[in-house]
């Protein structure tokens, strides 16, 4: 399921996470979608992608998803929050 990033930050935001504009060492989570080939940095990879990686590399334990991930992840929070 595909969902607008609009929808996807509200889903987020609902499920108590804090969005941010930037990669910071503080992220816990860069979500990847589709990569529009117009903003891509490296001809692969956006800007963010690119500085989650190299706080990666420096020992920042920042997990890069893809959006099936989110929707997995918002998933598993709806199902354990009607419990």
């Amino acid at each position: 399921m595909t969902m607008s990033r609009q929808e996807a930050m509200q889903s987020v935001v609902n499920a108590g996470a804090k969005l941010t504009a930037s990669v910071q060492k503080g992220t816990s989570y860069l979500v990847e979608g589709k990569q529009d080939p117009k903003i891509v940095k490296d001809g692969k990879n956006s800007a963010k992608t690119i500085r989650a990686k190299e706080l990666i590399a420096r020992g920042f334990p920042i997990k890069i998803i893809h959006e099936a991930d989110l929707t997995r992840m918002l998933e598993w929070k709806a199902g354990t929050a009607e419990k």
